[in-house]
């Protein structure tokens, strides 16, 4: 597997992860250009995808609030259902917190949210705790 950091031009890749993983939340693949692509031009936020022989399988797009300096996973992690569970998520989680903290993050959150299902919401969050979160009221 490989992550790379990814432009404004490959942001449709994304999506089409996005419109499988949101379960239909996000319609389609030009969605995710519309809403990242300001602030990846901008320089506020850096997506990644994860490839398995050339085959876009998953990503994270972390956003850095400036002022705050707290990082943010928009949207949080996503892999592929028939990917899950090969550490393709923990690889992008650590890639995004790595771009976080080079970039000068002082703590980091993700809202586990996830229109498919309460399960998915479960599911993130587990994924979440298991590689280090806490869960913060508030």
């Amino acid at each position: 597997m490989v992550v790379k950091a990814v432009g404004k031009n490959q942001l449709g890749e994304i999506g089409k992860i996005l419109v499988i993983t949101w379960g239909g939340f996000i319609k389609d693949s030009e969605t995710t250009a519309k809403w990242v692509g300001p602030k990846v031009e901008a320089g506020l936020e850096q997506p990644f995808i994860a490839y398995l022989e050339d085959s876009p399988v998953g990503t994270v797009s972390p956003l850095l609030e400036k002022e705050s300096k707290s990082g943010r996973l928009d949207g949080g992690v996503h892999v592929m259902p028939e990917y899950r569970r090969q550490h393709i998520g923990t690889t992008l989680l650590i890639t995004a917190l790595k771009w976080l903290k080079d970039h000068g993050m002082r703590e980091a959150w993700v809202t586990p949210w996830n229109p498919e299902s309460e399960r998915a919401i479960q599911r993130a969050t587990a994924f979440y705790l298991s590689s280090g979160g806490t869960i913060r009221e508030g």
